[in-house]
């Protein structure tokens, strides 16, 4: 902290030498933007107002006084760079309006302050060019904010970076007197109360000014529905978990989401009318309404679950296309047709067997057909000596260099076998109790403390939409969501920690240590899965686990014949 004040004590001390009379020698440093706007900054200048040619918009632009305007935004966008001839952003352009690239637009000359030859990044008011190091540490970039008199870089018309965030967003969402309507005044509260060095770097980004602009002329309240039609769902992505974080709009399962537009566009590009109407029932009675009641905000649906759908969904459409092709409708599917398509394709043609099955059932399909489950992969692999898992276990609870994110993720994954989606998706509440299947778990010592640790420390790594009103227990870099799985398995490997052969081996261990039921329960996997877990440690509890299944059936089938009994004025019959 003490070097910190030093800091800035010595940075605003040059910054106050810029205020007083300058010599003759010291006018020579100031540093200009070279041109059209010659003698003022990037961060200050303010272009003339034009209709720019791009995008039809009255705006400030670039070239205002030629045929072509151009606004800041569309400036930005990628076109045919005419140096190189590659697609890339423009960063400016020839007398002519030809665009240039950065790999192109390069003018290398002797720095006038260091003396090496290299490239130039701005000019004194004398011509003399000036390379990046020495501009970006030169003290005279320093000036006063108009807005609240601190000292600091410009960042745009002269405002420093806390000023200029919310002049710029009242700006764009505010009318000609900056005046932001009573229903925006969420949308800026939310935008506002970020890091303003990254607001401003968020709206710099091509599509979002315009994105706060629409926002304004649409004059009606900010919706999910209204984002979905406003603009593509990258540019909106950002824009809305930080509304959701900051409760300006109510959560919802981005993924399910993304996954019924998905459908919708699917089916809307199936040209054949039978085949579409096929597809819809399926894919809507089969797959989105068991999703719908399954999943919601609190427990949303897994990217990998969607892409599951998205797979099962093509292959579906493929295996009905190629009974077109070969002439024979669905009704008279037969199983030499289901064996013929399997054999001459791949392994993800096993993704079809759920809409054949569907099909079947629904008498779609008249002929009686079986289709195979997916070929099982490769054996389970584990680690070949269980000391090298216990060596990682140590290190993850002992080493204290490594973030306490990575030493529970780690240690869920070595101690209880956890999948990296489900650590991902861990919630918080009362107690250090661990709650991985129906039953939570008591915690030992010390993962108990690191637990604590990450509950109590939840802001994240945000800049934008930070907020602590959330249950993850890790956290991610986007505002009122957990870190990815992806991010996770990237930050474990780093620590010679591949996933999936420890996961392994620690339920091979579990699984040989108690009964497939008690291993269901503590862990969340179904029984079947940890009958197999069971089976593959060579242990005899799997024959317990078939047999609890069995009783578990039969006492099912007790409460139907009593239920029908009943129904039908029978004697009564119960367990």
């Amino acid at each position: 902290m003490l070097l910190r004040l030093a800091y800035l004590g010595m940075a605003n001390a040059f910054a106050l030498l810029r205020l007083l009379p300058m010599s003759d020698r010291d006018k020579d440093v100031e540093i200009l933007q070279t041109g059209d706007h010659a003698g003022v900054c990037f961060a200050c200048v303010r272009l003339p107002v034009a209709l720019c040619s791009v995008c039809g918009r009255m705006t400030p632009c670039y070239r205002a006084d030629t045929d072509a305007p151009r606004c800041p935004e569309c400036s930005r966008r990628p076109e045919e760079c005419s140096g190189c001839g590659r697609r890339r952003r423009v960063v400016t352009r020839t007398a002519e309006g030809e665009p240039l690239c950065r790999s192109c637009h390069v003018i290398i000359k002797t720095c006038a302050r260091c003396g090496h030859e290299t490239r130039v990044s701005t000019r004194r008011t004398s011509g003399d060019a000036v390379c990046e190091p020495c501009y970006r540490n030169d003290p005279a970039r320093r000036q006063p904010c108009p807005g609240c008199g601190m000292i600091a870089i410009p960042a745009r018309h002269g405002l420093c970076e806390t000023c200029a965030a919310p002049a710029r967003l009242r700006e764009l969402l505010g009318d000609d007197h900056g005046i932001v309507a009573p229903g925006l005044e969420p949308v800026f509260r939310a935008l506002a109360g970020g890091k303003p060095s990254s607001v401003l770097e968020w709206l710099n980004k091509p599509g979002r000014a315009a994105l706060l602009s629409q926002i304004r002329d649409a004059g009606v309240p900010v919706t999910h529905d209204m984002l979905d039609q406003l603009a593509l769902a990258d540019r909106t992505r950002l824009l809305r978990m930080i509304l959701v974080a900051t409760h300006v709009l109510p959560e919802r399962d981005e993924q399910l989401a993304a996954l019924e537009h998905w459908v919708s566009q699917f089916l809307k590009n199936t040209t054949d009318p039978v085949e579409r109407r096929l597809l819809h029932a399926f894919v809507t009675w089969h797959y989105l309404r068991r999703l719908r009641r399954k999943h919601h905000p609190g427990r949303p649906l897994s990217p990998y679950t969607a892409a599951d759908v998205r797979y099962c969904l093509a292959q579906s459409a493929q295996f009905l296309q190629w009974l077109r092709e070969h002439g024979a409708p669905l009704a008279a599917c037969s199983q030499h047709d289901i064996d013929t398509w399997l054999a001459e394709g791949t392994v993800m043609r096993f993704k079809a067997r759920g809409f054949v099955r569907w099909a079947a059932r629904h008498n779609h399909i008249r002929r009686p057909v079986a289709f195979p489950p997916m070929p099982s992969g490769r054996p389970y692999r584990t680690l070949p000596d269980d000391a090298d898992r216990w060596r990682l276990v140590h290190r993850f609870l002992h080493d204290d260099s490594i973030a306490a994110v990575d030493r529970v993720a780690g240690l869920l994954v070595l101690l209880y076998g956890q999948p990296l989606t489900k650590i991902a998706g861990l919630t918080t509440d009362e107690g250090v109790r661990l709650a991985l299947g129906p039953h939570p778990v008591a915690v030992p010592p010390p993962l108990d403390q690191l637990l604590i640790h990450l509950a109590e420390d939840r802001d994240g790594a945000l800049a934008l939409g930070r907020s602590t009103d959330h249950s993850w227990l890790l956290p991610g870099t986007r505002p009122g969501r957990p870190r990815s799985p992806r991010q996770l398995r990237t930050r474990l490997a780093s620590y010679g920690l591949p996933s999936r052969r420890e996961r392994n081996s620690a339920l091979m261990d579990l699984a040989a240590q108690m009964p497939p039921a008690v291993l269901s329960e503590v862990l969340g996997v179904s029984i079947g899965a940890a009958t197999g877990w069971a089976a593959a440690a060579g242990g005899p509890r799997a024959q317990y686990a078939a047999e609890l299944s069995r009783r578990s059936k039969s006492r099912d089938q007790g409460r139907m014949l009593a239920v029908t009994l009943s129904k039908n004025g029978g004697h009564g019959v119960s367990e």
